[in-house]
């Protein structure tokens, strides 16, 4: 399996955080969900996409939506309840 290092200066500053002893449990929750959003996007990052069109208040815009549906699938763990 091919290995993606992620390297997003929002990720390391949060993984910093994680990290430190004095990171109280809400602030390690809310960091951990930061880390979380940041590797979804980066997963997501090469999903096909399909041109559309929009209309926006002012006039039609051309834009990229994605092709297809996404699935996403929580891995089972405690807590997750």
């Amino acid at each position: 399996m091919p290995l993606h290092v992620v390297s997003h200066a929002v990720a390391e500053h949060a993984l910093a955080s994680l990290r430190a002893h004095q990171t109280s449990p809400a602030v390690f929750r809310r960091l951990a969900r930061r880390v979380s959003l940041v590797l979804a996007t980066e997963a997501t990052r090469d999903l096909a996409l399909a041109e559309a069109e929009v209309e926006t208040p002012l006039e039609g815009a051309r834009v990229q939506r994605l092709a297809g549906r996404v699935v996403v699938v929580p891995v089972l763990r405690a807590g997750l309840g």
